[in-house]
């Protein structure tokens, strides 16, 4: 079997989980004998490279500027102009169908397609070629892929989000199974009218690497919350600072540290200490509890797992799937992020039972079991061989 996977980016030019979670599973199919052919956009010439197993088309994006890079003011003039080319872009088309031609794969797997536009879907479709389309963020319902906006999340499409996501909602109709890492992320999409007719499947994200053995066996003194997401105001960085800045005045045995980009005011307390960007495995083993206070409807919430399979518990925010990986009580708690001082409730807990954390350790590592990698790489394998046997 063929698998053709479809990803805006990709090694070496990953930024974020779903380019990761893409070349995991590409790099997986290919250990267990399949081939597979990823295509993606850089900012250069088309090439053709090769990389664990996995050939890999690197097309020139063919718009008016590479859309992940620093814009310039001439970018930011253009803009509108770049995002009306991506609603049905002929050029990424033609190259796309040269690509199917020559590989003539059994099955496409779309996954993020910003910058390849949804023109991708049709060229596949015209040549009846069964398609899935996995969905890691809001990009098909909203340009910035977040929907979140000044300071406050989107209660519904606003505009200009209706009118550059009108093609992929068009077009949606031609995927034969669509999968949502969460199925708040799949039902956010059918709220607004996309994949109406389309089999549907949640298949969440998997581990980056294997749950450790053993579960914590010490806890810090003072005890030690991180928070892994960079100053910015969607992730809840700002809630948090306020949140312990109420926790100061009455208690001081806690630290908490903060690791990610963005510019640190390091005077904000004693007790916060900032990393910068970091190795999350590399703190994951020096802290007790990691906080997790986003604003927006984080689709998956990958930090939830990864810190599980460290053996440690999680508090998070009851906002898009993160609800869906916290057993609450048993490998963490669900703070309501409306609701005053929620969040504060569960930190003060933790800090008045340390011997909490060795309570839920054991319980985090045992259900970080059920997103290792191998079990996610077998749940599409079963969803291609059925899809194979349904178009046959």
């Amino acid at each position: 079997m063929k698998i053709l996977l479809v990803n805006s980016l990709y090694y070496p030019n990953s930024t974020g989980g779903a380019e990761k979670s893409t070349q995991l599973l590409a790099e997986g199919l290919a250990n267990r004998g399949f081939k597979v052919v990823v295509v993606c956009i850089h900012s250069y010439k088309d090439s053709i490279k090769y990389h664990n197993g996995v050939k890999i088309y690197y097309l020139y994006h063919r718009n008016v500027y590479f859309r992940f890079k620093k814009r310039n003011f001439l970018d930011n003039v253009l803009k509108p102009l770049n995002h009306l080319i991506d609603l049905y872009n002929p050029w990424i088309g033609k190259a796309f169908n040269n690509i199917l031609n020559t590989e003539k794969p059994d099955i496409v797997h779309t996954n993020n397609i910003y910058g390849l536009s949804p023109i991708i879907w049709g060229k596949t479709k015209k040549i009846k070629i069964p398609l899935v389309h996995t969905l890691r963020d809001y990009q098909l319902i909203c340009a910035r892929g977040v929907m979140f906006k000044k300071h406050k999340l989107c209660k519904k499409q606003c505009l200009e989000c209706k009118i550059l996501t009108l093609t992929k909602k068009r077009l949606s109709k031609k995927i034969n199974v669509v999968v949502g890492i969460s199925n708040y992320v799949l039902k956010k999409h059918l709220e607004y009218g996309l994949f109406k007719d389309t089999k549907k499947v949640v298949i969440p994200n998997p581990l980056f690497s294997e749950p450790l053995s053993s579960p914590k066996t010490y806890v810090n003194k003072p005890l030690r919350f991180l928070y892994l997401g960079g100053v910015f105001r969607h992730k809840g960085f700002y809630f948090l600072m306020n949140t312990f800045s109420k926790l100061e005045k009455v208690n001081n045995n806690w630290e908490l540290w903060v690791g990610g980009r963005g510019n640190y005011k390091e005077s904000i307390s004693k007790n916060i200490k900032f990393l910068g960007f970091v190795k999350p495995e590399n703190i994951y083993p020096k802290v007790d509890v990691v906080i997790v206070p986003s604003l927006w409807n984080e689709p998956f919430g990958r930090i939830v797992i990864e810190a599980n399979s460290h053996g440690l518990p999680v508090i998070g925010s009851n906002r898009g799937g993160i609800p869906e990986i916290i057993r609450h009580g048993e490998t963490g708690f669900i703070f309501n992020a409306d609701k005053e001082d929620d969040l504060l409730k569960y930190i003060k807990m933790f800090i008045d039972e340390p011997e909490l954390v060795l309570k839920l350790s054991p319980n985090c590592l045992k259900y970080s079991e059920n997103f290792k990698k191998e079990k996610i790489l077998n749940a599409y394998i079963r969803l291609y061989k059925i899809l194979l046997v349904k178009n046959a």
